[in-house]
């Protein structure tokens, strides 16, 4: 009779323990699952904050080696230029002639800059100067310029 007791007792013990391992493996995924589902709600949450519109671009001649286009933070939120890429015809250039005369580049002229912070602001708009390799001007043809900035893209294009 007593070894049936502590069997018993063993076999509860036991099922107890792993009841609760089981518990606590379930519960450490639903926090992770639920950390990764809030990331996500904040990224996109920023990306719907966040936008950016083309305007126009300046002058651009045949024999033109740069060029500008003006781009406006259509969004509620400020903007860092870290985040901000800009493609021509398909080519990344690269920020503030970060590399080599070689590359695509480009740079800010900052237009009214409201707070002087050095950050884009909502409503503000810059003047992107891209910048082609040494030797290349631009074609005659149709181009295409791609900004996009924190998750937001705007297309313009352009003939020559």
């Amino acid at each position: 009779m007593a070894d049936v007791g502590i069997t018993t007792g063993m076999l509860t013990i036991s099922s107890i323990l792993v009841a609760s391992l089981i518990i606590g493996a379930a519960l450490g995924m639903a926090y992770i699952v639920s950390d990764q589902i809030e990331s996500a709600a904040e990224r996109t949450a920023n990306q719907l904050k966040t936008g950016v519109t083309i305007l126009t671009t300046g002058e651009v001649l045949s024999t033109s080696q740069t060029f500008m286009i003006y781009v406006k933070n259509t969004g509620i939120t400020r903007i860092s230029l870290f985040d901000v890429d800009i493609f021509f015809d398909k080519h990344i250039a690269f920020r503030d002639g970060s590399t080599s005369t070689n590359d695509y580049s480009w740079n800010v002229t900052w237009l009214g800059e409201t707070g002087n912070n050095n950050a884009w602001d909502p409503s503000e708009t810059i003047a992107i100067n891209v910048y082609l390799p040494d030797g290349q001007t631009v074609e005659t043809g149709v181009h295409e310029v791609l900004v996009t900035a924190a998750g937001n893209q705007d297309k313009y294009q352009f003939s020559v």
